[in-house]
């Protein structure tokens, strides 16, 4: 059944830009990323304080400010560069149901080989492990009073991340990196670096495979929403998972 839903696509992906454009936008990322940083550590010098759920607070502030620039500086690039519209990449208002329940059905289906790949990868790489940023995102969650942050917060892990992460992953790197290399290369490529970025030693394997799916999907179906709605669909049920711990532990 799935693989009819996906044999339904008539829309090719045709990569806009190469890699020279998606470097120029890299050092732009770059550039805002550090001075996002840079105002953190100039907020905390100048209030003195040392108060972690505040820098917590900053860091998933600046995230979201730099999510912004990114998905800006991609659309600017889009339209005045490559004279595009965001339908180039896929990002179409028609069948937007049809996109959600083949991203829920291709989810549903894949979900076991990441539990799987998860608890091999658990069990062999957990004496290496020494945590990371991932984990200070959910102790957040776990302990964080306010509901209204709380909400943003999980509203920015859920939806606002997941879309400006497809843009900049699949859209701009895969799309560069496949008009280079080739189609297996860039999803190779692309889904390595996605899965580096993100987690620790543990979430390695299992991003990978999930980063993997995304690609397929996006490249299989022509459809932005597709990928994006299983990206929504993973960390929502990651959410879930902890906000359930959460009610668990009388938080």
């Amino acid at each position: 059944k799935l693989k009819f839903f996906i044999k339904r696509s008539d829309f090719s992906l045709c990569p806009l830009w190469d890699l020279k454009d998606f470097f120029k936008i890299l050092i732009w990322v770059i550039f805002w990323m550090q001075v996002f940083s840079v105002s953190d550590d100039i907020f905390g010098w100048l209030t003195g304080t040392t108060n972690e759920r505040l820098f917590i607070l900053l860091s998933f502030i600046s995230s979201f400010a730099l999510d912004i620039a990114v998905a800006v500086l991609i659309v600017y690039w889009l339209k005045k560069k490559h004279k595009q519209t965001l339908s180039a990449l896929g990002i179409k208002v028609r069948r937007v149901l049809h996109d959600f329940k083949l991203g829920f059905l291709s989810y549903m289906s894949f979900l076991p080989v990441i539990f799987i790949v998860f608890m091999l990868s658990a069990a062999y790489f957990q004496k290496y492990d020494s945590g990371g940023s991932g984990q200070l995102v959910f102790y957040f969650l776990i302990f964080e009073k306010n509901p209204y942050i709380l909400a943003a917060v999980s509203l920015f892990v859920a939806v606002i991340g997941p879309f400006v992460e497809e843009l900049f992953f699949r859209g701009l790197l895969y799309g560069s990196l496949k008009k280079s290399i080739g189609v297996f290369q860039a999803a190779l490529v692309s889904s390595l670096v996605f899965s580096m970025l993100h987690m620790n030693l543990i979430g390695l394997l299992p991003i990978l495979s999930l980063a993997i799916l995304l690609v397929y999907l996006y490249e299989k179906t022509g459809s932005f929403w597709v990928p994006f709605f299983v990206h929504v669909l993973h960390n929502s049920f990651i959410l879930a998972v902890v906000l359930l711990w959460r009610r668990q532990i009388g938080i």
